[in-house]
């Protein structure tokens, strides 16, 4: 039914006198359970223009009948939420109780006048007896609905008054269902002057929440230095009230622990000052310092917290040990901090010491990834000054030493100070491709410095002594391999260094003295390491500006050129032991070419020996390689070769034997449980480094959903809950090393893996979860993994929330779960109109701001729920504002200026951003061709709209989601429905599009009609699949067409609708342009030859008549009526 009706048909009835007569029992006493009108009209929290619930007390005026609904609400309960001091006040002089004991499944009067801000009504309220402290069925009292709010000091000033001026004692510690006090929520929400007046009515300040956290927890975890610590303090001395320090949470950590790991140094240097205990372990086994230096980066505060507790008296324990066996030094070398491993070790910090792994703090730092050289040097530096030992050959329970992981890793500085500190080279066995570090980039210049690196790492052990073996060249083979380093490109041809766009510039770059790159380039492997200098060619290149300057495709092919230059010097010293195990059978030269071709075909790697295989002998190296060169060339003439030697037995090999390619088999499901738990019990839980590893490890196994058959695992029978929380937090926490665009389909896949698998989510940082951490990359595509922390985080009467006061509600509010915003708000323990303090943006902002479908859903289920469509953000920008300056879904404007009318909460189409600008602006700015037409059909106000400038045009044109051809329709369809609806095009609008059009190519070139391009036969092909316009016109006749014609058969719609399957097409490169220069000169013909018959005319100064003109336009292309329009326009201008 129309607004209008209902209104006066509501009006009829009052006129007329109706008035509700509550039916009675057989007793004669009135049946109040019963559901009214009334309550369905209090379930909306705003109307605009007449007011309806208002309207409705006028028929059900028996104030001595108090109707309930079937959920407790009753009309005193309506009254109390819309702030009708009259209608309460009728209520209450009739004997009703204030309180309304009888309906305990609702919140009392009291917190819902005060939840809704109604201070004349809750002043009433309490004048009438109601109880100040009556609690709802979540345990909020009136204090606790207060301070829920963010900055609500003044509303809670304004209620102590009340309950003063009434000798009504208010319970301040007062605890809701989870625990929280008054003071927990003061000091969360940042009324630090409600804080102030609990601390002084006598507020505990020592309580504890559900979690074991007290207030003094929350004031520590914030992560900036404000007053508020000190002021806590001094009002608890003030007032006697002594503060646990020390108290422990449920996770044993105590307010210092969260002051170190929010860098809250203000709270820090307070709590030390009051005598916290800095040497207090968590349930990790974590102290403060443990918390200071697993930090990423390097501040003042590790310096303050030695400092003040010198000054306190308070003696570090600088070695205590987590868990996991880690020491703070440990993490300080694992994060690469110089400054805090160097505070560490002059304070007497062991670096023998240990992990449960048995890494010492020089196995964390060859295992860094990042060159810790200057690390290091410090750490030799400081045990040397201070006599102190250090164990350089000490192995960790792989059995490896740091100078076997420092070759892993490619870090010849490191090898060449560990062999300087007496590293053995007795024992040393090369790393296999599994140990060997890979670098997340595969750049050019990345391949350059794996090249020098391995270079460099191979003669500084050979400088020692060490001779490498066939199985070490097999790891470097597979390493380069891996990096794409035998890559040939097919774009260059055989001299390709001889072209003049590398030889130009090649020939000035200097590798040595006397000679180039160019040089280098042109050399065999043999020479070519003469002219390669033995000390940093990879900065020497990298630095240069001409390097930079050249083609990718030759700095690849110069960079594969070096990496044949140091296989030249591998493949001479294993060419001699094969000669002589083959030299009576196959002979010294082929063996050498056996080498040749297994190292530059990348055949070394297929077959790598494994760590318990090392006594593999040469021979049977040999043999692999051969075996997989027949099988590439000519399997029945290998067999016919004797490949066996003293050392190893004769062998025949056949084209079907097994090689060692991962994933050959599909793994039954138990295999793939017991490869995921010898995985798991591998990795040192407390290194950041390891755990990225093992999710790398794991997402091979997890990934095929088909093959796991819906038979997912308890992951609590293979994983404590801490470590699936870590591994959570790690594939949803920014790390500024990690590729995300690489590495996305596999933590997005563990992530939905948790979930299938029915896991629970226990937060391990209070209130701070993994869905805060993911919802702040949503621009990375990340919504999928949103969603499955939702199933996860499942708890919707618990709505987490981080430091900034953004919520899981927010989050839910955030994704394409519906269902999860739904039960939100079913559970009554969310507020839809709940901004996120640091932006302002309500639930419905940010469901508005996330471009996916079902944002249709969450919009209606927010509406429903009384969400404010006008709401403002921080910026000044209602939902629609936000909506409609980003490109945004028609059907989305359509369903929230639908549900605004259906809710009597009209949307304000109007509504101007702190930019001034309206929705419609900004749809037109953006080109938003149906949003226009949404906004116009529900009023939107044309007489003050801005066009868009030349500046925005060109923004626009930079996006990869349109093209000239769509902008041109756009625009012109845009300037047609405004046109219909009586608002007219000004020239600084038709100006700038004209400029547009002229700066961009959108006119036809007289060239173009020469050429006849769309008469040749690869466009006609092409052409002849497409159709444009409702009457589906083959695009070869469209061509053909007058413009005059054209516009008859092909509307502006057409061609955006044309436009957006354009950017897809596979159109001829050469076509594109005189194609698309075509369509837009025929789609604004008609626009032009308007436009241009008025300035002609003032040109000639009003000689000619109009007549005359109109057939000089008609004669005229696009680009010359433009000229002629710009001329007058910026003329008068």
């Amino acid at each position: 039914m129309h607004k209008a009706v209902k209104t006066s048909l509501l009006s009829f009835v009052i006129k007329c006198g109706y008035k509700d007569k509550p039916d009675v029992d057989e007793g004669g006493k009135p049946l109040l359970r019963r559901t009214t009108p009334l309550h369905y009209a209090g379930e909306r929290e705003f109307f605009h223009g007449q007011n309806t619930v208002q309207e409705l007390f006028k028929i059900y005026d028996r104030f001595d009948a108090n109707y309930s609904d079937d959920k407790d609400v009753t009309h005193f309960h309506v009254a109390c939420k819309n702030g009708y001091y009259d209608v309460v006040e009728k209520f209450l002089e009739l004997g009703q109780d204030p309180d309304c004991l009888l309906q305990k499944s609702v919140d009392p009067p009291l917190l819902v006048a005060l939840y809704h801000k109604h201070l004349s009504v809750a002043e009433l309220l309490l004048k009438n007896g109601a109880n100040p402290n009556l609690a709802n069925k979540n345990g909020y009292t009136p204090l606790h609905v207060i301070l829920s709010r963010f900055f609500a000091d003044d509303l809670a000033e304004l209620f102590f008054k009340m309950c003063d001026d009434r000798n009504l004692p208010l319970q301040v510690d007062a605890r809701n269902k989870s625990g929280n006090t008054p003071l927990h929520l003061a000091v969360c929400n940042t009324n630090d002057n409600a804080v102030k007046l609990l601390l002084e009515r006598g507020a505990n300040p020592n309580l504890a929440d559900e979690d074991g956290l007290t207030p003094l927890y929350f004031i520590c975890r914030r992560e900036y230095d404000d007053d508020l610590a000190e002021l806590f303090f001094q009002i608890c001395d003030d007032n006697n009230h002594p503060l646990q320090v020390d108290a422990r949470d449920k996770w044993d950590q105590t307010p210092l622990h969260l002051a170190v790991w929010k860098t809250n140094k203000k709270a820090v240097k307070l709590l030390l000052k009051r005598g916290a205990d800095p040497n207090v372990a968590n349930v990790n086994g974590q102290t403060p310092l443990h918390l200071i230096f697993w930090r990423e980066y390097d501040d003042d505060l590790a310096e303050l917290f030695f400092q003040i507790c010198d000054d306190n008296n308070h003696p570090l324990q600088v070695d205590a040990r987590d868990k996991w066996d880690q020491t703070p030094l440990h993490l300080a070398v694992y994060k690469s901090n110089k400054k805090a491993a160097k505070l560490l070790l002059k304070r007497g910090a062991d670096p023998n010491m240990a992990t449960e792994h048995g890494s010492t703090s020089l196995h964390l730092i060859c295992k860094s990834e990042n060159d810790a050289t200057d690390l290091m040097e410090t750490l030799f530096s400081i045990c040397d000054d201070r006599h102190q030992l250090v164990q350089v050959d000490a192995k960790d329970k792989s059995g490896w030493t740091p100078l076997q992981w420092a070759v892993a890793y490619l870090r010849p500085n490191l090898v060449d100070i560990l062999l300087d500190h007496g590293a053995k080279l007795s024992s040393f066995v090369f790393p296999t491709m599994s140990h060997v570090s890979m670098l997340d980039e595969t750049t050019v210049h990345t391949k350059l410095k794996v090249v020098f690196d391995v270079r460099a790492v191979a003669k500084g052990l050979e400088k020692r002594g060490y001779k490498l073996k066939l199985e070490d060249v097999q790891t470097i083979t597979t390493l380069f391999d891996k990096y794409g380093l035998f890559e040939k490109l097919t774009n260059l041809d055989q001299r390709w260094y001889d072209q003049e766009e590398f030889s130009s510039k090649a020939k000035t770059i200097e590798m040595n003295p006397s000679q180039s790159l160019y040089d280098l380039v042109r050399s065999p492997p043999a020479k070519a390491k003469e002219i390669l200098p033995n000390e940093d060619y990879y900065h020497k290149l990298v630095s240069s500006t001409q390097w930079s300057k050249l083609p990718e495709k030759f700095r690849i092919a110069s960079v594969a050129h070096i990496c044949e230059i140091m296989f030249a010097s591998l493949d001479v010293r294993l060419s001699e032991p094969v000669s002589v195990l083959g030299h009576e059978r196959i002979g010294s030269p082929f063996s050498y070419c056996i080498f040749e071709i297994a190292l530059r075909d990348r055949l070394v790697h297929v077959t790598t020996p494994q760590r318990e295989q090392r006594s593999k002998t040469a021979a049977s190296v040999f043999r692999e390689i051969t075996h997989t060169i027949y099988k590439r060339l000519c399997v029945s003439a290998l067999n016919n070769m004797d490949m066996s030697s003293d050392e190893g037995s004769d062998q025949e090999f056949h084209e079907d034997d097994e090689l060692d390619f991962v994933g050959a088999n599909r793994l039954p499901y138990q295999e793939k449980l017991e490869i995921i738990k010898n995985l798991r019990d591998k990795v040192n839980w407390g290194i950041e480094s390891e755990r990225d590893n093992f999710l790398d490890q794991i997402f091979p196994v997890i990934e095929d959903w088909d093959e796991w058959e819906n038979r997912y695992p308890n992951l609590l029978d293979i994983f404590d809950a801490q470590e699936i929380e870590l591994l959570l937090y790690d594939c949803t926490r920014y790390k500024s090393n990690r590729d995300y665009l690489k590495d996305y389909e596999q933590l997005l896949e563990f992530v939905g893996f948790v979930a299938r698998s029915g896991y629970e989510g226990q937060p391990l940082l209070s209130h701070l979860t993994p869905v805060h951490f993911v919802t702040r990359r949503m621009s990375t595509d990340w919504d999928e993994a949103l969603e499955n922390l939702l199933d996860i985080y499942d708890r919707h009467d618990a709505n987490y929330t981080d430091e900034f006061g953004f919520t899981h509600f927010h989050a839910a509010c955030m994704s394409r779960r519906a269902d999860v915003v739904e039960r939100f708000l079913e559970h009554g323990r969310v507020d839809p109109n709940c901004p996120v303090p640091s932006t302002g943006d309500s639930p419905l902002h940010l469901t508005l701001k996330m471009p996916h479908g079902d944002a249709r859903k969450n919009v209606r289920l927010l509406m429903e729920y009384g969400a404010d469509p006008n709401a403002t953000n921080g910026k000044g920008l209602t939902p629609l504002n936000v909506m409609c300056e980003d490109r945004c879904n028609h059907e989305v404007v359509k369903t929230l200026l639908k549900m605004g009318k259906k809710k009597q909460r009209p949307v304000q189409v109007d509504a101007r951003g702190t930019d001034g600008r309206t929705p419609l602006q900004w749809a037109v700015m953006n080109f938003s061709l149906r949003v226009v037409d949404v906004l116009l059909d529900h009023g939107a106000d044309t007489s003050d709209l801005h066009f868009p400038t030349v500046d925005d045009y060109d923004a626009k044109l930079k996006s990869p989601f349109t093209n000239k051809i769509k902008m041109v329709s756009c625009f012109l369809s845009v300037v047609e429905r405004l046109v219909k609806r009586g608002c007219a095009l000004d020239r600084g609008g038709a100006s700038a599009f004209m400029k547009f059009s002229a700066k961009h190519g959108c006119f036809e070139k007289s060239k173009d009609l020469e050429k006849c391009w769309y008469q040749d036969e690869e466009f006609v092909e092409w052409a002849k699949d497409w159709h444009i316009g409702s009457s589906k016109l083959q695009l070869c006749d469209f061509i053909r067409l007058r413009p005059k014609d054209a516009a008859k058969q092909v509307a502006y719609t057409d061609y955006f609708d044309f436009a957006i399957p354009l950017l897809n097409m596979t159109l001829p490169h050469e076509y594109k342009e005189p194609f698309t220069r075509h369509v837009c000169e025929k789609m604004s013909r008609g626009f032009f030859r308007r436009w241009a018959l008025d300035p002609l005319l003032e040109l000639t100064g009003q000689k000619l008549p109009i007549l005359c003109c109109d057939m000089i336009i008609g004669q005229l292309m696009n680009e010359d009526m433009c000229n002629v329009c710009l001329a007058i326009i910026d003329q008068s201008s």
